[in-house]
């Protein structure tokens, strides 16, 4: 995987500890290039904004809210991992 450009991170709250730690924010990343290998490439200049409310508690993360929207798409989710 390799980023490159500008990552802005808005709006961020943090609360808990690091064993169980809730986190709520977004990651603008229109100003940034992604690329994953052969299989993903995102130039910069293409909208990307990923927010999200989860946590983390041991070895789970709770996903109370996933939202990813890249360019025009739109993907949302939420669930235990």
């Amino acid at each position: 995987m390799d980023l490159a450009g500008v990552f802005r991170i808005e709006s961020l709250k943090l609360k808990g500890t690091l064993k169980n730690l809730a986190l709520k924010g977004n990651i603008v990343g229109s100003d940034g290039s992604i690329r994953f290998g052969d299989s993903f490439q995102k130039a910069r200049g293409i909208p990307l904004t990923v927010s999200t409310a989860a946590q983390y508690a041991g070895t789970r993360v709770v996903l109370r809210q996933a939202e990813v929207k890249l360019h025009n798409m739109e993907v949302a989710s939420k669930g235990d991992i």
